[in-house]
Order: C-alpha cells, then structure tokens, then sequence
C-alpha cells in the first residue's frame, strides 16, 4: 500500500504544483473536472459493470454502505433540530461528514490497491453515496438552509453520470448485451484516463482553495476520517459484511472529503471557505489514514 499511497499522492502533488506555479489556471481544473466526470468516469464504471455478474452479494454491500450514511444524516438533523448547530453549520457537516472523494481519489485507491476487477464493487459503492448525497441529504439541507432551490436535488439526480453509468452498465450485465469489441476498447480506454486525470485535477484544485480555517477543517477532517469509517465497520459487523467488498467499500469510506461538496457548499450558499478547508486538510491527513488502512486490513 505505500507504494499505492506514493503513486496518489504523488500525482497530486504534481497537480499541487502545476497550480501553485501557475502552469495551469482554474479554467483548466474545470476542463479537466468536467473531463473526468462527465467523460472518463462514465466510460470506466460502464466498461466494469457491463463486464461482470452482479450477484445476491451486492444487496449486503448496499445496506452496509448506507446504515452509516443515514446515521451521518441523523446526527446531522438531530443536531440542529436540539438547537446545537444552526442550518448552514449543520448542513456543512452533513454534506462532509460521509460523502467522499470516492471518485477523485477513491476509484484510483481502489484500482491501485486491489485491481481492475475491484472497480465494479466500487462503482456500485459510488452510486449508493450519489444516490443518498443528492436525494435525502440535498433535500434535509434544503430544509435545514430554507433553500428555495427545489431544482437542485432533481437536477444533481438527473444529471448524475455516477448514477446513470451504473444503472447502464447493470443493465448490460443482468440482460447479457455486448458491445462489438473495438467500441468496448475505446470505452475501456477513455475510462483508463480516469485515475491519473482525477489525481492531477483533484491536486491542482487545492492549489486554487488552499486556504485552511483551522479548527473547523480539523472537526470536520476527523468526522470523515475517524467517525464515519467507524461507524461502517460497526454497521458491516452488524450485517455481516466482511471479505474483499468489505475492505474495497471501507476503503472508500475513508476518503477525504469530496470535491463535489464545494460546488453544493457554493450552491446552496454555504461557507465555502471551510467546505474548501475541509477538503484541504483532510486529503492532507488521509496520507497516515491509508497507511493505518495497510496496517490492520
């Protein structure tokens, strides 16, 4: 895994460094962004899931992945209901306490790790957080923040790449289609690009939000890094999950917080300067998380 760890983090750190130079602007995160999201990662989820049987084994992996998401969003809701934390603060740690950078870091983690063939389990551990992130999360949130955007949750759904390449992949796979194999190979090709794109673009946005609101990045960097994985592997002992898809979806649940929440932190009128932080310093301190991560699993 240290060697795992070296690849990732050196490949953004080069992104770091291409932004901190100023060798490529913002305009050129955003392409790269939209590149992997709408493009590359698409490709890669689709060419795995149309590839593979998914069985009976996915429901366990489902339940477990989303207990600890729905706790996350219960404490969030208690939170502010008792009164300890007013709308936006609660909504702030909703959106960073369970949704990850599982595409940006966590597929590239997962292939380096344990393979090509772990990214199915992965892509449907991704629609599970996309699902839940844009459906009862961006609607408690709403709530919580008196959003009047009620587009937003259908929009982000609808528009989901991470959804929708499931869904279209799985239904390959369930119905038996195929491909003719050379459109399969350029599919599998773009979707190849996706975990060094992902790294460097992931790097090069925290040369553009590097500031760091200490306290609050260092709160929030523990919920997802500590609680949240904590709280999976009580959740799995609980269901019964174990084996490689147990070590595949702990892995995700410990990835730092996402990009994705900076634009929903903009958005929804959040304060992007600690959603910004967070994403900063818990990258940052997921470098000692993944080495524990080789150490017990």
């Amino acid at each position: 895994m240290l060697e795992v760890v070296s690849a990732i983090f050196g490949i953004i750190g080069i992104g770091f460094l291409a932004g901190y130079f100023r060798l490529l602007s913002k305009e050129a995160f955003q392409a790269l962004n939209d590149y992997v999201y709408f493009v590359a990662m698409p490709a890669l989820i689709f060419a795995k899931l149309s590839s593979v049987h998914i069985g009976a084994e996915y429901g366990v992996l489902i339940v477990a992945n989303l207990l600890p998401m729905l706790a996350a969003i219960a404490a969030s809701f208690f939170l502010w209901k008792g009164g300890v934390l007013d709308g936006k603060a609660a909504s702030v740690l909703l959106l960073t306490s369970f949704f990850g950078n599982i595409i940006y870091m966590g597929f590239p983690a997962v292939q380096m790790k344990f393979g090509a063939d772990a990214l199915p389990v992965a892509s449907v551990v991704a629609f599970v957080y996309n699902i839940v992130m844009f459906g009862p999360a961006i609607i408690l949130v709403m709530k919580m923040t008196k959003s009047k955007d009620n587009e937003l949750a259908k929009e982000r759904l609808l528009k989901n790449t991470v959804i929708l390449s499931c869904i279209l992949g799985a239904a390959f796979s369930f119905l038996g289609l195929a491909i003719p194999a050379f459109i399969f190979k350029i599919i599998e090709g773009v979707g190849g690009t996706t975990a060094p794109v992902a790294l460097f673009s992931l790097g090069l946005f925290l040369s553009i939000k590097c500031q760091i609101p200490l306290l609050p990045s260092l709160a929030i960097s523990a919920a997802k890094l500590v609680f949240f994985p904590a709280i999976f592997i009580l959740a799995s002992a609980l269901v019964g999950f174990d084996g490689k898809m147990f070590q595949i979806s702990l892995l995700q649940a410990m990835m730092p917080v996402g990009v994705t929440n900076f634009v929903l932190a903009t958005k929804l009128g959040l304060n992007e300067k600690i959603v910004a932080g967070a994403i900063f310093a818990s990258t940052l301190l997921s470098l000692p998380a993944l080495a524990l991560f080789e150490l017990f699993f």
